[in-house]
């Protein structure tokens, strides 16, 4: 079964998954509005649900870009231009932002006017840089998915009752997650959207 799960798939961009990353955006604006606006500690009854609700969804979202961009790039060569490409697009937003808080007068301090310049230090946008060091590990991930198929069906069951574990007593006593988890969680969820996505023979689970 070796190399069968890394033959090729080639797949092209459909307006159904644009569709999907559309829905992900409008779930991740909910989500920050109701959670960092305040509106959840002010609403009641209805509304109350109803922010819970709809401010959970950005949670969900976020895994859909993550699984969405797995789908994909599980069957691309490693390519380092992507990163750049992917550090211009976050930086044209980014700077411009900064300069325009300063010039409205606000008085950022260091450490924001360097997130804003180097918008990957620090986890101001923990996505993008998970999402980064996601893309320097997929040459070494897309090589687990040259082992046996139970092999790797037997590491992603460890690996995911293992990560559970950890973030289940880790984080308990946090106000946010820890940057390492995310990129554990991004590399778990590369391998196991490489396993899901090929034809698979039936084995034992321990053979």
């Amino acid at each position: 079964m070796s190399a069968i799960i890394v033959s090729g798939r080639q797949t092209n961009r459909q307006s159904n998954w644009e569709l999907l990353r559309i829905v992900a955006m409008l779930m991740i604006v909910a989500g920050h509005f109701f959670q960092q606006s305040g509106f959840i500690r002010s609403a009641s009854a209805a509304d109350y649900w109803f922010s819970i609700f709809a401010g959970s969804g950005s949670r969900i979202a976020v895994n859909m870009f993550l699984m969405l961009g797995c789908w994909f790039m599980v069957d691309t060569k490693f390519k380092a231009h992507r990163i750049i490409k992917l550090y211009l697009n976050v930086w044209c937003f980014t700077v411009p932002l900064t300069i325009l808080v300063v010039c409205l007068g606000f008085s950022p301090t260091m450490k924001d006017v360097a997130r804003g310049i180097f918008p990957f230090v620090g986890k101001g946008l923990w996505f993008a840089s998970a999402y980064i060091m996601l893309i320097l590990f997929s040459p070494w991930l897309h090589k687990v998915l040259e082992w046996k198929e139970y092999s790797i069906r037997n590491l992603l069951i460890v690996s995911f009752l293992l990560i559970s574990v950890w973030v289940t007593f880790w984080t308990i006593d946090r106000t946010e997650d820890q940057w390492l988890d995310i990129v554990v969680w991004f590399s778990f969820m590369y391998v196991f959207i490489g396993y899901s996505n090929f034809p698979h023979e039936k084995h034992e689970l321990f053979p």
